[in-house]
């Protein structure tokens, strides 16, 4: 389909993936898997709407630089991600840095993707 110039970007979107976050069976959300994020974030919302909510753990300060400004964070998670495949659920270890604000639930960053070699069929 021709698109005019200027307008290259219509009719693409993200990868949207359902996640169990912690469960295999609770805390269904959506995950955006984004080649363009260096490190793995979730919403403080999203957190806070957990079954059980775990602990955020003092990290790195991070200063995060979006289209519309910056913000800084310092506080992660540790998560367990479910993916739930035709060959059975598939469980992946994550260290997700919190932000407040943040419309989207979680962003799967390249960092975890890098060292476990995943990519997206």
């Amino acid at each position: 389909m021709a698109r005019p110039p200027g307008c290259s970007f219509l009719g693409a979107t993200v990868a949207h993936v359902p996640v169990t976050i912690n469960s295999p069976t609770e805390n269904l959300s959506d995950i955006i898997i984004d080649s363009g994020s260096d490190i793995t974030l979730i919403s403080m919302n999203t957190l806070n709407a957990l079954v059980e909510v775990p602990k955020i753990k003092k990290g790195q300060k991070i200063n995060l630089v979006q289209v519309t400004g910056k913000a800084s964070i310092s506080g992660y998670v540790e998560l367990d991600l479910y993916f739930h495949t035709k060959e059975g659920p598939v469980k992946i270890k994550v260290e997700a840095y919190v932000v407040k604000g943040m419309t989207t639930p979680l962003i799967l960053g390249n960092g975890f993707a890098d060292q476990s070699s995943l990519s997206v069929k």
